[in-house]
């Protein structure tokens, strides 16, 4: 589910994952990732493309069929059983970081 979502990306910008990996591994800042992605990149996006890709997966909720509705739903009751303000995958994303490093949701 959400490794699904994650490979749009590479499908986006024209990487494999483990060129990434490897990138990442140096240690390198935001920005340096950053222009190293821009610079290997197979596809060249433009500014429009980029934003409207990047408001698009910002958004995207689980997929519609119940089986991925519930298994999403049991992953936000793991992390919170109050929070009904989980909707996306970012929104997800957002909770487990939250959780994860000792925040109480």
């Amino acid at each position: 589910m959400v490794l699904e979502w994650i490979g749009t990306f590479f499908k986006f910008v024209g990487l494999d994952h483990e060129s990434l990996k490897q990138e990442l591994a140096k240690g390198g800042g935001d920005g340096e990732v950053l222009a190293w992605v821009q610079g290997n990149a197979k596809f060249k996006r433009g500014p429009w493309e980029i934003l409207a890709w990047s408001e698009w997966i910002t958004k995207r909720t689980p997929d519609s069929d119940a089986e991925t509705i519930s298994e999403f739903a049991e992953m936000v009751a793991k992390l919170s059983k109050k929070r009904e303000d989980i909707y996306s995958w970012f929104d997800f994303l957002d909770l487990d970081d939250y959780c994860s490093f000792g925040g109480r949701a």
